[in-house]
């Protein structure tokens, strides 16, 4: 799991997605007793964070984004009061609440990934009983460092079921949906308000700042959307900070912080015709989002915690 826990009143909710299993869970803050667990449908794999909306009448809600739906639960009992489908597979980023709407991201593909599995089992089927064993696997560099994951019932073998499963997972539904708060039961046909497929990150979360939704994603490039429509405002790189993205984009006085894998720092002025102001290098990996608090930016790198802010008075 790679999700947070988070914190609502006196209860610690944390997301215990699996392939097999999945639930959430809700225990007192001060006892760690547990208050409720609701168990989540078969394959509900996800690494997102949950986020709580409070509506204007009525308890507050847990959102849980995982592959293929997002689910609303009451925070007092953990009772799914409702859900939409059509969403991505592996949801890492956290949703992301706006006025009346909240903004998931999940990756997916068109098309399945990988050969079917007769060309699989020819290339790496060493003895010939149909199955691929993790000696068998270990010269495709996927299955050497995800035998684990495709092997769901733990037998040390993947069969032509789970093998399919993983080719084929991703494929349909996916990309950066915003769908309407609230309802009862499913609401995709009601709530699903627009889908953007072109670029959105797989890891990095959207931000919504000051009216703008902005996304990074690994190249560097960024994309403002109008968070009302998914229409796009614009869309480019930042030149002299390419390569992987695995933090999520802050914001504050009206400036956009988003930093790449090898510590590089975009500040951009925020709009929707964003303008790139300077890019900063640390000269340190760096996988974690930025945090903001008390006119001051927290960045975490390999080897640091930084803090930069302007200068006191002397």
């Amino acid at each position: 799991m790679s999700n947070s826990p988070i914190l609502v009143g006196d209860l610690l909710v944390l997301l215990c997605d699996a392939r097999t299993k999945p639930f959430l869970v809700a225990v007192d803050a001060k006892s760690g007793r547990v208050r409720w667990r609701s168990e989540r449908e078969q394959g509900m794999e996800s690494f997102s964070t949950p986020v709580v909306f409070t509506p204007p009448r009525g308890p507050a809600q847990v959102l849980v984004s995982g592959s293929f739906r997002l689910d609303a639960h009451s925070v007092e009992t953990g009772e799914r009061l409702w859900f939409t489908r059509r969403l991505g597979y592996l949801p890492k980023g956290v949703p992301v609440l706006g006025s009346n709407m909240v903004y998931v991201s999940a990756p997916g593909t068109d098309q399945p990934t990988g050969p079917p599995f007769a060309e699989f089992l020819q290339k790496y089927d060493a003895d010939g009983n149909g199955r691929i064993t993790r000696e068998d696997g270990g010269k495709d560099e996927f299955f050497r460092d995800h035998f684990g994951f495709a092997d769901t019932n733990g037998d040390g073998v993947i069969d032509e079921t789970e093998y399919n499963f993983i080719r084929t997972a991703g494929v349909g539904d996916h990309g950066l949906v915003a769908i309407r708060l609230g309802g009862s039961g499913e609401v995709t046909q009601t709530n699903l308000q627009w889908r953007y497929t072109k670029t959105y990150p797989n890891i990095p979360a959207p931000l919504l700042y000051k009216g703008v939704l902005y996304l990074v994603k690994t190249g560097g490039i960024i994309t403002s959307l109008d968070p009302a429509t998914g229409d796009v405002f614009k869309t480019d790189r930042t030149k002299d900070a390419l390569g992987e993205y695995f933090s999520s984009p802050v914001a504050a006085d009206d400036k956009i912080f988003t930093i790449n894998d090898a510590g590089k720092v975009t500040v951009l002025k925020a709009g929707r015709q964003w303008e790139i102001l300077v890019v900063n290098d640390l000269g340190e990996e760096c996988w974690a989002t930025p945090a903001i608090a008390g006119g001051r930016i927290y960045i975490r790198t390999r080897n640091a915690l930084y803090s930069f802010g302007k200068p006191g008075p002397r």
